[in-house]
C-alpha cells in the first residue's frame, strides 16, 4: 500500500507540470534558438549565450531553469550548427536535456529567406523522492533514493526573414518519447510521456527616422498538446543597438520588465523581472532572469559589422522613401500651381473681355462720377482752371476779335483811317480777364475755397484704379493687381450698387487724393491697370 501511494504521488506530480515540460524564458527575443532550432546563426555570427531563471523567489522549491547555447554559421551562412544544454528543476523533478541542431537556409528571393532546423535531443528526468514529506516517519526510509530515466526526442522548426520581419514556428518533443518508472518491490510501473509543444513567434524592427532608435515588438504563442494556447507579447526599445529596455505581458502570468546592454560590441547582458499575478504576490517576490552572451562577428575587422551595414542600408531606404514622398508632394504642388495659373489666365482673359465690352459705357460712368469732371475734351482750347462763365466770356471776346479782324481788312481795302487800337484794347481786356484774381486758377483763392467746400461737402475721396458693373469682376481685378503688382486694394460701390470701383486708398480731402493720383501715375501700377487713375467721392 505504501509503494502504491508513492506511485500515485509521482503521477500526480507529473500531471502538475505537464504544461511546463520545456523551459520558458522571458528573454527569448535575445536568443530565438531557445525555442526554435531553425533560428541558429540567423544573425550571421558565432554566439555563446547563458540564461538563468529563478521563478517565484521566496517560495520553497520554486522552479529554477538554466540554459547554455552555442551557435555558429558555416558555408557562408547557408548552414549553421548549434549546441544547447538545459536544466530545469521543479520541486522533486529535475530535467536535463542536451541538443545538437542543424540549420539550412533557403533563399526564396534576395529579401525573403526561409530556414529549416532539425535537432536531436537526449532528455534525462530524475525524481528526488527525498523531497517528499510524509506523516509516518517509519516510511521515510522508503523515500531515501532517486530514480532517473533517459529518452531521446527531436525538435523541428521553420524560421522566416524578410527585411525587418522575423517569424518562426517550431515543434518541441516531436517524437512523444516517454519514461517508465518501476517499483523494485512489486514491479508496478508509472509512465511519463514527453508531449509536443508548439511555439510561434513574430517580431518586427521599427526604426525611427533619422534617429538611432529601434522599437521591436515580439509576439509569442505557445500550445501544449492536450492543453490550451497561452500568449505573450513584449516590446523592446533599443538605442544605437547598445542599450535597450521594454515591457511585456505573459498570459496568466503577469507583467515583464526588460533591460539590457551590449558592451564593447561583443558582450551582451540582459535582465528581466516578472511581476507575479496578484493572487501569488503574498507568497513570492516575482521571478528574476539574467542573460549573458558573447558574440564573434563573422566579418573581418576592416569590414563593417552586419548591424552597421544593415543600418546604413536602412537609412538609405528611408532617405529614398523620404525623397519619394517629397517628390510626390512637389508634383502635387506643381499640379496645383498649374491649375492656379490656368485659373488666373482664365480670370485675366475674362477681365480683358469684360473691360473691352464695358469700356464705352463705363467711360461715361467714370466721367459722371469723377470729382471736377467736365466736357473739356469737346473744346481743347478751353482753360480748365477758369470757371464756366469766364470761359464763355473769353470765347465771346475771341469771336469779337475775329469780327474786328474782318472789319480792319475791309477798311484797309477802302483806305479807311481806322487803326488797330480797338483790337489792342480787346486783347488787353482778355489778358486782364485771365489775370483777374476773381477767376478760378489752381493756386487762386477761389480754387482753394472750392477744394475746402468740396472737402466739407464729401465725406471720402477714393483713388480709383478700376471700375466694373459686377462685384465678382471687381474682386477678380483686385486679385490680379495683388498678383501682378503686389498692391493691396479695396472695393467701394456707388450708392445704387450698380457700379463697383477698385481703389488704392481713401482720403478725407481732395488735395491728398490728387497727390496720391500723381504718385500712382509714376509707379508700377500704371502698367497693370485698365484705363486711367481718377478720384471718386462719396458722401
Amino acid at each position: 500500500m505504501r509503494y502504491l501511494l508513492i506511485t500515485i504521488i509521482s503521477i500526480l506530480g507529473f500531471n502538475r507540470v505537464i504544461a511546463q515540460q520545456t523551459p520558458i524564458y522571458s528573454q527569448n527575443y535575445l536568443n530565438f534558438y531557445l525555442i526554435n532550432p531553425a533560428a541558429i546563426g540567423s544573425s550571421n555570427e558565432t554566439r555563446f549565450m547563458l540564461n538563468h531563471r529563478q521563478q517565484w523567489v521566496g517560495l520553497q522549491d520554486a522552479p529554477r531553469t538554466s540554459g547554455i547555447t552555442f551557435e555558429t554559421p558555416i558555408k557562408e551562412n547557408k548552414y549553421a550548427i548549434g549546441l544547447k544544454l538545459n536544466t530545469d528543476q521543479v520541486h522533486l523533478f529535475n530535467t536535463t536535456s542536451g541538443e545538437f541542431s542543424l540549420r539550412y537556409k533557403l533563399p526564396i528571393t534576395e529579401d525573403h529567406l526561409l530556414s529549416f532546423g532539425l535537432a536531436g535531443i537526449f532528455i534525462q528526468k530524475k525524481i528526488d523522492f527525498s523531497k517528499i514529506r510524509v506523516e509516518d516517519q517509519s516510511e521515510a526510509s522508503l523515500l531515501d533514493y532517486n530514480s532517473s530515466q533517459m529518452s531521446f526526442d527531436a525538435d523541428f522548426g521553420l524560421f522566416y526573414q524578410w527585411k525587418k520581419l522575423k517569424a518562426g514556428l517550431s515543434v518541441n518533443q516531436l517524437l512523444n518519447s516517454g519514461f517508465k518508472y518501476e517499483n523494485d518491490i512489486d514491479q508496478k510501473s508509472a509512465t511519463y510521456k514527453n508531449i509536443r509543444h508548439f511555439n510561434l513567434f513574430v517580431s518586427y524592427d521599427f526604426h525611427i527616422n533619422k534617429k538611432p532608435i529601434d522599437i521591436t515588438p515580439t509576439f509569442f504563442a505557445r500550445h501544449v498538446q492536450g492543453a490550451g494556447v497561452s500568449m505573450e507579447i513584449n516590446t523592446v526599445v533599443k538605442w544605437k543597438e547598445k542599450f535597450w529596455g521594454g515591457l511585456g505581458y505573459r498570459q496568466n502570468s503577469g507583467i515583464i520588465f526588460l533591460a539590457g546592454a551590449q558592451v564593447l560590441d561583443r558582450l551582451i547582458v540582459g535582465y528581466s523581472y516578472d511581476l507575479s499575478p496578484r493572487g501569488m504576490r503574498t507568497y513570492n517576490k516575482g521571478s528574476h532572469e539574467i542573460a549573458m552572451g558573447y558574440r564573434i562577428s563573422s566579418v573581418t575587422k576592416s569590414s563593417k559589422s552586419n548591424a552597421q551595414i544593415s543600418r546604413a542600408i536602412r537609412n538609405q531606404e528611408e532617405d529614398i522613401s523620404d525623397l519619394k514622398k517629397e517628390n510626390e508632394e512637389l508634383n502635387k504642388q506643381l499640379k496645383e500651381q498649374k491649375k492656379e495659373i490656368q485659373n488666373q489666365k482664365k480670370e485675366v482673359n475674362t477681365l480683358k473681355k469684360t473691360y473691352e465690352t464695358e469700356k464705352p459705357e463705363m467711360d461715361k460712368v467714370i466721367e459722371n462720377n469723377q470729382v471736377n469732371s467736365s466736357n473739356s475734351k469737346d473744346d481743347p482750347k478751353r482753360d480748365l482752371s477758369l470757371s464756366e462763365a469766364d470761359n464763355t466770356k473769353i470765347n465771346e471776346l475771341e469771336k469779337q476779335i475775329e469780327e474786328l479782324k474782318k472789319l480792319i481788312e475791309e477798311d484797309s481795302k477802302n483806305n479807311s483811317s481806322a487803326t488797330s487800337n480797338d483790337l489792342d484794347e480787346i486783347r488787353k481786356e482778355i489778358d486782364l480777364l485771365k489775370k483777374d484774381q476773381d477767376l478760378t486758377s489752381p493756386n487762386s483763392k477761389e480754387s482753394k475755397e472750392t477744394d475746402q467746400k468740396s472737402t466739407k461737402e464729401y465725406v471720402q475721396f477714393y483713388t480709383i484704379a478700376g471700375a466694373y458693373f459686377k462685384i465678382e469682376d471687381a474682386k477678380a481685378y483686385q486679385r490680379m493687381l495683388k498678383r501682378e503688382s503686389g498692391i493691396e486694394t479695396k472695393v467701394v460701390s456707388r450708392e445704387d450698387r450698380k457700379f463697383f470701383f477698385v481703389y488704392t486708398k481713401s482720403f478725407d480731402n481732395l488735395k491728398a487724393a490728387r497727390q496720391e493720383i500723381e504718385k500712382l501715375k509714376t509707379g508700377t501700377l500704371k502698367d497693370t491697370i485698365n484705363g486711367n487713375f481718377w478720384v471718386y467721392s462719396k458722401k
